[in-house]
């Protein structure tokens, strides 16, 4: 079960990372693109979904931090995308705000992915590579 439950993660992150990541003609991952690195630091997924669903409950940030039992600094960085959380927090996100916790574990491990590019070209290959094995795990199973 688990493994199901992370090959769909996978694929889910897959998805969210090809379809918010584009920006205009090009794509983070097009070699032409002049801005891509920029792009690809400016990707905060998770943390703009954060503040979505604050901000459409009417929270204030001090509030739903008390809710989360965090540091109101701390989810300020989180949702600026200064930092990551981990999986336990966004688990509480989705509980407070009644959200799909699987769409937001896939905009974390979006997040963490671009969090670990630092070559444009070498992204577009570990995505292939990480496609090819999440339909490899999906037969297997």
């Amino acid at each position: 079960m688990l493994r199901k439950e992370s090959t769909l993660m996978w694929s889910m992150a897959l998805f969210v990372f090809s379809y918010l990541t584009r920006q205009g003609q090009c794509t983070i991952l097009d070699n032409n693109c002049q801005d891509n690195k920029e792009q690809l630091r400016m990707a905060k997924n998770l943390g703009i979904k954060i503040r979505e669903l604050r901000t459409n409950k009417g929270l204030q940030l001090r509030k739903a931090a008390a809710a989360l039992d965090i540091d109101q600094s701390l989810l300020s960085k989180y949702e600026r995308g200064g930092r990551l959380p981990n999986e336990d927090f966004v688990k509480r996100v989705a509980k407070l705000f009644s959200y799909d916790e699987k769409e937001l574990m896939a905009l974390l491990m979006s997040d963490k992915f671009l969090a670990g590019v630092t070559d444009v070209a070498i992204a577009g290959k570990a995505l292939k590579i990480a496609e090819k094995q999440i339909k490899y795990s999906v037969r297997k199973e």
